[in-house]
């Protein structure tokens, strides 16, 4: 667009002195379309375009993994193939406060992706700015509307986990009901059998023992209800914010994987204390 604006700015000045120095029937009519050209343009443009182009956002994958970070894919939707828009593009990490801005230009119907680096994980928010369409000769922009603001979040790469997450939870015994007793493990009754050596008193069935006349207990299953509590420290600073967060991801994914389901617990600060949540 810069090089349009020069080209028309200098044959408007060529009209002009032409016409100062050489005052003719020539030199005015060229006079007259150099200052209606831009008019016209602007007229065409309007009675084309009114009502019939926007600028749709949306927004891709999202990792912190080396250099890569966010990508949103921008489209011009306009009634005409030839219509042209310039914008900005402003991406802020809502939790770092980190921004970056690109200038761009769309050209209708083809979509174009902008790439965001990313340096630390957060939520990401995509606005576009100043969205203008240009006119037919390129020289002036005219408003147009953008789909609002966009919000994506950007996780950093997952750190895996090295431990088996059955190996962590008892696996029967007196160990394995103090772990139910506090709630951190469920378990249902599954069917009933003969005592052996090593069961709990409790899980005899007293009213089966007596008509039978010899012991009988209550057998349960755990793996249905196993929960796996995780408690997550951000640290102090936002690198250890994100290895926080990429060694949950690990965590999270490896116990999900196992069959667990997972409360998470977040920590929250009261009166100077740590609380989870």
């Amino acid at each position: 667009m810069p090089a349009r604006r020069f080209i028309y700015a200098l044959f408007l000045s060529v009209s002009l002195f032409y016409y100062i120095f050489h005052t003719g029937y020539v030199s005015w009519i060229l006079l007259v379309i150099a200052i209606a050209l831009p008019v016209l343009s602007l007229l065409l443009t309007w009675l084309l375009f009114r009502g019939g182009q926007r600028i749709s956002i949306c927004s891709g994958a999202a990792r912190t993994d080396g250099k890569k970070g966010i990508s949103l894919s921008l489209k011009l939707i306009s009634s005409s193939p030839s219509a042209r828009a310039r914008l900005r593009v402003t991406a802020e990490n809502l939790f770092t406060g980190e921004k970056a801005t690109r200038k761009m230009m769309l050209v209708s119907e083809e979509e174009t992706a902008v790439p965001f680096e990313g340096k630390h994980c957060g939520v990401i928010r995509a606005t576009v700015k100043r969205p203008r369409v240009l006119d037919l000769l390129g020289l002036i922009g005219l408003p147009v509307r953008a789909d609002g603001q966009v919000e994506v979040l950007l996780l950093p790469k997952e750190i895996p986990f090295s431990g088996n997450p059955d190996a962590l939870f008892p696996q029967g015994g007196e160990d394995q009901q103090k772990w139910a007793d506090t709630g951190i493990m469920t378990r249902e009754w599954k069917d009933i059998r003969d005592y052996r050596e090593g069961d709990l008193l409790r899980d005899i069935h007293w009213k089966l023992t007596a008509r039978r006349g010899k012991a009988v207990v209550r057998e349960y299953e755990w793996a249905a209800g196993k929960t796996a509590h995780i408690a997550v420290s951000c640290g102090d600073t936002q690198s250890e914010a994100a290895q926080a967060v990429a060694r949950f991801l690990g965590v999270a994914h490896a116990f999900l994987s196992a069959g667990f389901s997972l409360r998470v617990l977040w920590p929250a600060y009261e009166n100077g204390q740590a609380e989870a949540r």
